[in-house]
C-alpha cells in the first residue's frame, strides 16, 4: 500500500520455482494516499472517501484470494510512507482491520530501503553497486553487494529522504509559484541531502573499485518513478520498437539517463508510451529534477540498471531459504522446460563454442 497506488498480488512460492517469485495474480488500484492528504494544498487527514475506496479494493482482493485458495494467514498488507505519515493513520488501519480482518503492517522508513534492496536482488543473479528506490512519498539510497543469495548492504540499512515523485511534484510546484531563488534552493536542499546520504551509507572500497570496470559503477533503480523513467528511455532507444519491453534488467548509459530534456519532452508530447500512465507522465518533471540533483551528488556512476523488484518482491525474497536465494534465476525459470536431451544439447553447444574459439586463435 504505497503513496501512489495500492498493488495487489498473489505469488506462488512452490519450492521448485520460488526463486523467481512467480506472480499468478496482479492488480493495482490507482488510489494515491499521498495526493489525498495534500488535495487542499496543505496536509490533511486521509479523507473518508479515500479510505472507503481503499477498503472496497481490499475487499475485492479478499474475494480474489478466496477464489485462489489463499488463506488469511498467508496475506500481508505492507504500508509505506503515505500511511506512515498520515495524521489519521491509526484510524485508517483500524477501519481496514474491521472490514477485512487483515492487520496493516507499517514498514518503518529505515526498513523500507532494506526491503526494497532485497527486491532488487531478487531481480538479478548478482548485484554490485549503488541502489535507489523512488516511491511516491520518499526515496531511499544504499549500496548493494549480492551473489549466490548472500546480500550485503550498508550497516545503516538505507537512507530515506522525503523526495518521492508525488512529494517532489508538490514541492516543485510550490517553488515555481514562490519564484525568486525557491527552485534553486530546493535543488540545493535535495543535492545536499543526497550527498549526506552517500556519506552515511559509507560505500565500501569494493564498489569504488568497480568505477574502473568496463561499465563503470552501476546504479540499480527501482520504484514506480524510476521505472517510468526507464520506460521513457526504452521508448527512445536506438532499437525501436524495443523488442522485449520488460523493464527488469533494462540497461542504460549515464549519458542517456541524464538527458532530462529529452525525457521531459517525450513525456509531454507523446501519447500512449508503453507502461507510462498519464499520472506517471505528469510526475516526469519532478523525476527529472531529482535526476539533475543525483548527477551532482552521486559518485562516478556510468551504468544504470532498472529492476522490477521492489517492496513486494523484497519482502518475499527475504524469507526464502538461503539455498533457494542462491539459485540462478535463469536456471530456475527454465528448469520446468528441460527435456531428456537438454544436457546433451548443452554439451554440444559448449563443444561448438570451444571449437570456434580454438579456430579463431589458430587464424590469429
Amino acid at each position: 500500500m504505497g503513496s501512489n497506488g495500492i498493488r495487489f498480488s498473489i505469488t506462488d512460492l512452490s519450492p521448485s520455482t520460488a526463486r523467481i517469485l512467480p506472480t499468478v495474480y496482479s492488480d493495482r488500484a490507482g488510489i494515491s494516499l499521498y495526493d489525498a492528504q495534500w488535495a487542499t494544498g496543505s496536509k490533511a487527514p486521509i479523507p473518508s472517501e479515500t479510505m472507503d475506496a481503499a477498503i472496497r479494493s481490499l475487499l475485492h482482493f479478499k474475494r480474489t484470494c478466496e477464489d485462489f485458495g489463499v488463506q488469511d494467514e498467508h496475506v500481508r498488507i505492507l504500508a509505506t510512507e503515505a500511511t506512515r505519515q498520515a495524521t489519521n493513520s491509526e484510524e485508517y488501519r483500524e477501519k481496514i482491520r474491521q472490514a477485512t480482518g487483515w492487520t496493516v503492517e507499517m514498514l518503518p522508513k529505515e526498513d523500507e530501503g532494506r526491503v526494497g534492496a532485497n527486491g532488487v536482488v531478487s531481480s538479478f543473479s548478482t548485484c554490485k553497486g549503488l541502489m535507489m528506490d523512488l516511491g511516491g512519498g520518499s526515496t531511499q539510497i544504499t549500496w548493494l553487494c549480492a551473489e549466490k543469495g548472500d546480500v550485503r548492504m550498508s550497516d545503516a540499512g538505507s537512507v530515506s529522504m522525503p523526495y518521492g515523485a508525488a512529494a517532489l511534484i508538490r514541492r516543485l510546484n510550490e517553488a515555481n509559484e514562490a519564484g525568486g531563488h525557491a527552485v534553486r534552493d530546493l535543488r540545493d536542499e535535495i543535492t545536499s541531502a543526497l550527498k549526506e546520504a552517500v556519506k552515511t551509507i559509507n560505500i565500501p572500497q569494493e564498489i569504488w573499485d568497480t568505477a574502473h570496470d568496463a561499465d563503470g559503477m552501476t546504479l540499480y533503480l527501482s520504484g514506480g518513478g524510476f521505472r517510468g523513467w526507464g520506460f521513457l528511455l526504452m521508448s527512445q532507444h536506438l532499437v525501436c520498437p524495443y523488442p522485449i519491453p520488460i523493464i527488469n534488467g533494462f540497461k542504460a548509459s549515464m549519458a542517456s539517463f541524464e538527458n532530462t530534456n529529452l525525457m521531459t519532452t517525450t513525456a509531454a508530447s507523446e501519447e500512449d508510451i508503453f507502461r507510462v500512465s498519464e499520472r506517471r507522465a505528469s510526475q516526469v518533471p519532478a523525476v527529472a529534477f531529482l535526476v539533475t540533483c543525483m548527477l551532482e551528488a552521486l559518485p562516478a556512476v556510468r551504468t544504470v540498471r532498472f529492476a522490477q523488484g521492489g517492496v513486494r518482491e523484497g519482502s518475499l525474497f527475504m524469507n526464502l531459504p538461503s539455498e533457494v536465494k542462491a539459485e540462478y534465476p535463469l536456471v530456475t525459470g527454465t528448469n520446468p522446460l528441460t527435456t531428456p536431451w537438454t544436457s546433451s544439447l548443452l554439451k554440444l553447444h559448449s563443444y561448438w563454442i570451444f571449437s570456434s574459439r580454438s579456430a579463431t586463435r589458430t587464424l590469429d
